[in-house]
């Protein structure tokens, strides 16, 4: 899924007995970037480490990677009991809690909906049928996937696509790993747009995001600027990445109620969490959703939101009570 995060540039400042180290790369088909201050951190051992993660990560959850672990849970035969790692079993638990919350608009089965839209690795030409639309929604659905204390079992021929919650998860991780091996507790991390943030720059300043202008272009301005402190912010947008079909222009993003792409005037979606995963997840459900359909639910479980809603041809924003920035 396309997010739309566009970060403030940070301002290096040398103080104290802290150095500034910053680095970034590709990753997950997109970048990451990792900024922080700490004492005597070896850059290149730092560099080797979060990339040496980032590449078994994405081995793990690619479902572009035809080999990788969730690929072959996707092969797998309904009704088999499958021995899972506790990475998958537990981004699995989390997206079910959502899924739940949700009543099943934030959907990790809608894969097979999203290809055939023309996203995704498995695509097909052509504008989807109403006939193949309810072909495909009969395969979806999180209440066919059982999950037991190691394992999953598929009771129908499911296919599971986490990008929706992944990337955010691997913030979550590069955060672990820069805080259990390398003891540092001053941090920015970043993997396409998904940010997580603890402690703060030197002078005691606050880490700062700035979320993007919805335009098609990137690089348009920036809508809000906000003041992170040891939490995570995930954008999830509809005005980028879409497909054209005649004269008929289709959102990459799949209301999994319906199988067709949404249509609502909600163009993008904030949320702030304590984890980056979550965050994730749930920016991806309220722009299934729209806003009319979240706030009460973001309310319900004391989220951070900020929406973006296109209204008589103006912007306007939206937000929930705790968001306060």
């Amino acid at each position: 899924m396309a997010k739309y995060i566009l970060f403030i540039s940070l301002l290096m400042i040398s103080c104290s007995s802290d150095e500034s180290f910053e680095l970034a790369g590709d990753t997950m088909g997109t970048t990451y970037s990792v900024k922080g201050y700490s004492q005597g951190v070896d850059e290149a051992l730092l560099k080797k480490e979060i990339e040496s993660f980032l590449k078994a990560y994405n081995y793990r959850f690619s479902t572009y990677i035809g080999n990788s672990e969730l690929s072959l849970v996707n092969k797998a035969p309904v009704g088999k009991k499958l021995q899972v790692s506790e990475e998958l079993l537990t981004l699995i638990k989390k997206a079910k809690s959502i899924y739940s919350k949700t009543s099943g608009y934030y959907d990790i089965t809608v894969g097979p909906l999203v290809n055939r839209w023309g996203f995704g690795p498995l695509t097909e030409k052509g504008k989807p049928s109403r006939s193949e639309i309810n072909k495909l929604l009969s395969t979806t659905g999180m209440e066919s996937l059982k999950i037991l204390e190691s394992a999953i079992i598929k009771k129908k021929d499911i296919y599971i696509d986490l990008s929706s919650i992944a990337k955010g998860d691997g913030v979550d991780g590069v955060a672990r790993l820069l805080e259990t091996k390398f003891k540092i507790k001053n941090y920015f991390v970043e993997i396409g747009g998904e940010v997580r943030v603890r402690g703060e720059k030197p002078n005691n300043q606050d880490w700062k995001v700035g979320i993007e202008k919805p335009a098609l272009v990137k690089g348009s301005g920036i809508q809000k600027i906000i003041s992170l402190k040891n939490e995570s912010i995930a954008t999830s947008g509809s005005y980028r990445n879409y497909k054209k079909y005649g004269d008929s222009v289709f959102s990459h993003l799949i209301n999994p109620k319906s199988g067709y792409p949404v249509k609502h005037k909600t163009i993008s979606v904030s949320v702030i969490s304590r984890d980056c995963a979550i965050a994730d997840a749930w920016a991806t459900a309220f722009m299934a959703m729209g806003a009319s359909k979240s706030i009460e639910i973001a309310e319900k479980e004391g989220l951070k939101v900020y929406f973006l809603v296109k209204e008589n041809g103006n912007i306007k924003e939206y937000t929930t009570t705790k968001f306060g920035y």
